[in-house]
C-alpha cells in the first residue's frame, strides 16, 4: 500500500554560501562538499562544483533543489566547506569578520524565503563575549537559530560557564550542536562518524547540563544535535543514569531535582535528527514522539538527492500516518517555531517511557 505523502521538512541540510562571501576564506578550487548527482542536475551536466555551488547561494536555486528532492522546507546548517576554513584560521579578527559576514548573508537568505528556509547562524570559537555579542546579532537579525562548533565560553569549558550565552538563547533561540562540535570538521571526514551505534561528542555537554541547573533555570532552552544520527541515544543515556545511580554516595553534584535521572533532563530539552538511521524511528517511547526530526544533508555527499523523498519514506515505513507525519516535517517546524506551527504542550515534550534501571 502507497504511503500518504507527509509535508518534508529536512532539519539538517547546509546552507551553500555565494563565490563572492567564500573567496576570502578558501583557496581556489578548495571542495564545497556538494553531490556529484546534484551538480550535474542543477547544471544540466555541463558545469561544476563552482556553477552548483553559485546556483544554491540562490533562493531560487534553493528551491528548485528542494522541489527535485520533494522537500517542503530545510533548515541550513552553516556551509561545511566556509565553516572549515574559518575554524581553521589562527586569526581571531578574520574568523569574528568571516561568521558575522555568513550570518548577515544567511539571513537575508532566510528573509527572502521565510516558509521554506530556516537559516542557523554561526557561533565564533574566539571567546564567550563574542559569542554573546553573536547571538545578539542573530536575534536581532530575525534568526531562529544558531549553530555551536565548542561550548560558548570555549573548548574545554563547563557549560556553567557560558550561563550568560543559555539566558540569552532562553526560549528565543534554538542552539544546534552541528557536526563539527567537539572538534572534529566536516571536510576531515571520508565517511560520516556518527552512525546508528556510535555515540557523539555532544552527550558529555548534554549530560553536564542537566547537571548544572542550566534547564532548571532555563527550562524552555532548546538544543537540536544535527547532522549526526540518533539510534546511539538511549544507550548512551541508559548509561549515564546507572553511573549516575551508581555514585549516590560520592557524586559531587546532585540533580535539582530529586525524582529524575539525567536521561529525563536530556530527552525532555534536547531535540535529535535522523537520516536512515531506522532504529532511532523506531524509538519514539524512549526519545518521545516529539524529539525527533528527519534530516537530508542536501546537498553534501551524504544526502540521498533527488531521492531524499523516497529515502524519508523508506526509514518510516510502516509507522502510523500521525506519527510520520511528526518525525518528518511536523516536529521540525514546531521546535524552530515557524509560523503557523503549533507550540509544544508540556505534556507533549514529556511523553517518553521513564528509563528501567537494571
Amino acid at each position: 500500500m502507497r504511503q500518504q505523502r507527509v509535508d518534508l521538512w529536512s532539519a539538517a541540510s547546509f546552507a551553500t554560501a555565494p563565490a563572492a562571501l567564500v573567496a576570502d576564506h578558501l583557496t581556489p578550487g578548495a571542495p564545497r562538499h556538494l553531490a556529484p548527482r546534484l551538480v550535474v542536475r542543477l547544471t544540466g551536466g555541463t558545469g561544476g562544483e563552482g556553477e552548483a555551488a553559485e546556483l544554491l547561494s540562490t533562493v531560487d536555486g534553493r528551491h528548485r533543489a528542494q522541489d527535485l528532492d520533494g522537500l517542503s522546507g530545510e533548515v541550513l546548517l552553516p556551509d561545511p566547506a566556509l565553516l572549515d576554513a574559518l575554524l581553521a584560521t589562527e586569526d581571531e579578527g578574520r574568523h569574528r569578520a568571516g561568521v558575522a559576514e555568513y550570518n548577515s548573508w544567511v539571513a537575508g537568505f532566510q528573509a527572502a524565503s521565510p516558509d521554506r528556509v530556516v537559516a542557523v547562524a554561526q557561533i565564533p570559537t574566539t571567546g564567550l563575549g563574542d559569542a554573546l555579542d553573536a547571538l545578539a546579532a542573530a536575534q536581532e537579525a530575525g534568526l531562529r537559530a544558531v549553530s555551536l562548533s565548542q561550548p560558548p565560553a570555549g573548548a574545554g569549558s563547563s557549560p556553567l560557564d557560558g550561563e550568560d550565552f543559555w539566558r540569552l538563547a532562553g526560549e528565543r533561540t534554538v542552539v544546534v550542536l552541528g557536526p563539527t562540535y567537539g572538534g572534529t570538521s566536516f571536510a576531515a571526514r571520508a565517511t560520516p562518524t556518527v552512525a546508528a551505534g556510535r555515540p557523539s561528542p555532544h552527550v558529555g555537554m548534554l549530560t553536564r547540563l542537566a547537571l548544572t541547573g542550566i534547564w532548571d533555570e532555563i527550562p524552555d532552552l532548546r538544543l537540536v544535535i544535527a547532522g549526526v544520527d540518533a539510534g546511539w541515544i538511549p544507550y548512551v543515556l541508559e548509561s549515564a543514569d546507572t553511573n549516575y545511580m551508581r555514585t549516590s554516595a560520592s557524586r559531587p553534584v546532585n540533580l535539582r531535582r530529586p525524582d529524575a535521572l539525567p536521561s529525563d533532563y536530556v530527552r525532555r530539552h534536547v531535540f535529535a535528527t535522523f537520516g536512515t538511521d531506522r532504529v532511532a524511528a523506531l524509538s519514539t517511547r524512549y526519545l518521545g514522539p516529539h524529539h525527533l526530526l528527519w534530516s537530508a544533508a542536501v546537498p553534501t555527499v551524504f544526502s540521498q538527492w533527488p531521492n531524499d523523498e523516497e529515502q524519508a519514506a523508506g526509514v518510516t515505513a510502516g509507522l502510523p500516518t500521525e506519527q510520520r507525519r511528526q518525525l518528518l516535517g511536523a516536529n521540525c517546524r514546531r521546535v524552530f517555531r515557524l509560523d503557523g506551527a503549533e507550540a509544544f504542550a508540556e505534556e507533549e515534550l514529556a511523553d517518553f517511557d521513564r528509563a528501567e534501571l537494571v
